[in-house]
């Protein structure tokens, strides 16, 4: 489920209301729940930190190269289907 829209709405709290629904406990239990995990789009985000893009790394001889990395969009979604990120 995606929520949007302006600062201070209620995304958060409603976001948490619907998950402590659908798992069975009240929402301050939610932390300790294996089932529940809070990601964050935040607007200085791009799709590279988001979701997935190219990172420098340095290799042998101090040469640049550059590795395909998981954003934490990504890597929620590879935890929620017990697999990791493949590059």
């Amino acid at each position: 489920m995606i929520l949007r829209g302006a600062p201070r709405t209620g995304k958060t709290y409603l976001a948490k209301q619907i998950a402590a629904e659908m798992i069975g406990c009240e929402t301050d239990e939610l932390s300790d729940k294996a089932q529940f995990e809070f990601v964050q789009f935040h607007p200085s985000y791009d799709y590279t930190d988001f979701v997935e893009g190219l990172r420098p790394v340095t290799s042998g001889n101090d040469q640049v190269d550059f590795e395909l990395r998981a954003g934490s969009f990504m890597a929620f979604c590879d935890r929620a289907r017990g697999t990791s990120f493949r590059n």
